[in-house]
């Protein structure tokens, strides 16, 4: 969902959305802040936001430069 939020204008995920773009359960993200490998922009209600920019952060440091291809 597109939101503007205090005159900034992102694109801005619920924790359901963020664990479809990550590719992980709901859980798994709410895990990812405690141990604080992802950070919620902010709170709504009892949902947390994040940023596509963070979750974009957090796909980059968490898959690497990839795995090396296996020799033949």
């Amino acid at each position: 969902m597109i939101m503007t939020i205090k005159g900034q204008n992102d694109e801005f995920f619920t924790t359901k959305e963020a664990a479809i773009y990550l590719h992980v359960a709901e859980d798994t993200v709410r895990t990812y802040c405690k141990r604080n490998l992802l950070q919620p922009y902010g709170k709504i209600g009892t949902s947390l936001l994040f940023t596509r920019a963070e979750c974009d952060r957090y796909n980059r440091e968490k898959r690497g430069p990839g795995k090396p291809p296996k020799n033949s």
